[in-house]
């Protein structure tokens, strides 16, 4: 008789990592390293049930999945690699609080989602639908945001925004329930740079473009601070109530 011995043979320069410790956990510190791939499918890393945990990815590294590439209920998330998923890049029941470096991209729907984002951007954040989506959104903003679909960010309740970066939409830049933002980028939509559905709250030392409608539009009040450039295909500034400085 034959015996046979079968091996795995491993090639120099082939990188293959996980994310430690493997989830689910809770209150731990997770580094991400190489090419994550689905570790928790159909999920790049994580579970909904994963609470208060601390995710690095490190710088080159990245983490993927065909549903999203990293998922918890609360946690915080440092990205200086590439975070990717079919659905949302960063998907949290609850909770999401991120510094991105790098790149965060929801290939189907979201780059972030969660009911609560505190986002503080350097990188490039791109969703599909909406680079942000949340009910609250505390988005500080150096890099670049794109909804590809709709809005760059978008809050049911309320946007409150401070950018010096890129911010665009397909509809709009921001588009909220309340809008508080302090501008000293670019913010763009389809049709207005910024939408609030009751009160939207601007400084801006920018630019704010509505390319197709508004530069802002507030379905009740708009209190405006300008000393940069806020135009619309019909209008500057349009609202119900307006103040403006």
């Amino acid at each position: 008789m034959l015996a046979v011995s079968l091996g795995i043979i491993w090639l120099p320069g082939e990188a293959w990592a996980t994310c430690t410790p493997a989830a689910p956990v809770n209150n731990a510190d997770v580094t991400c390293t190489g090419t994550t791939t689905e570790q928790n499918a159909p999920n790049g890393y994580g579970t909904n049930t994963d609470t208060r945990n601390a995710i690095t990815v490190a710088p080159g590294a990245s983490v993927t999945g065909t549903g999203s590439g990293i998922v918890f209920d609360t946690g915080t998330v440092t990205n200086s690699g590439t975070i990717s998923g079919g659905n949302f890049g960063i998907f949290a029941n609850t909770t999401a609080t991120i510094t991105n470096f790098g790149t965060i991209t929801g290939a189907g729907l979201e780059a972030i989602g969660a009911i609560t984002a505190n986002v503080t951007n350097f990188g490039t954040v791109t969703g599909a639908f909406n680079g942000i989506g949340a009910t609250t959104a505390n988005v500080t903003n150096f890099g670049t945001i794109t909804g590809v679909g709709f809005h760059g960010i978008s809050a049911v309740g309320t946007a409150n925004v401070t950018n010096s970066g890129t911010i665009m939409g397909a509809n709009s830049g921001i588009g909220a329930d309340t809008a508080n933002v302090k501008n000293s980028g670019a913010i763009s939509g389809g049709n207005f740079g910024i939408g609030a559905n009751t009160t939207a709250t601007v400084v801006n030392s920018g630019t704010i473009t509505g390319t197709g409608i508004d530069g802002i539009f507030s379905a009740n009040a708009a209190s405006v601070t300008n000393s940069g450039t806020i135009s619309g295909a019909f209008n500057g500034i349009d609202a119900i109530t307006t103040g403006r400085d």
